[in-house]
């Protein structure tokens, strides 16, 4: 989603409402996203001529290519909660690692080797 975050860390709701319903109708979501972004702002101008550009501008942004938005942020904490699991998932692996090598690293004593170490 292009909606952009505040610095606050809100949203503008009408700006989140109209992109949930677009996305969900899929209305202008194929190809490039500022593409779209701009034959949409020109459908909405032509059919409600009346509607002031702020207005436009609020629900559908203009492309900022610094600006954070959900999508980048969601994704961003997707990445950070992958790479979390990740690194626990191969500490738990290196500690079974160790505890597998510990195992293998002691000595086995089979009956006849301790007869022959006791007893002689």
């Amino acid at each position: 989603m292009n909606v952009p975050l505040h610095g606050d860390g809100t949203v503008t709701f009408s700006a989140t409402l109209f992109a949930l319903v677009r996305t969900s109708l899929k209305i202008k979501t194929e190809g490039p996203i500022d593409k779209q972004n701009e034959e949409l702002k020109l459908i909405i101008k032509k059919l409600w001529k009346r509607t002031k550009p702020k207005l436009i501008d609020e629900v559908i942004p203009p492309p900022r290519g610094d600006e954070v938005t959900c999508g980048k942020f969601y994704a961003s904490f997707l990445i950070q909660d992958y790479f979390k699991k990740y690194r626990k998932r191969k500490e738990r692996e290196r500690k079974s690692k160790r505890k597998d090598r510990a195992a293998s690293l002691q000595p086995r004593m089979s009956p006849a080797y301790l007869q022959r170490v006791l007893f002689q």
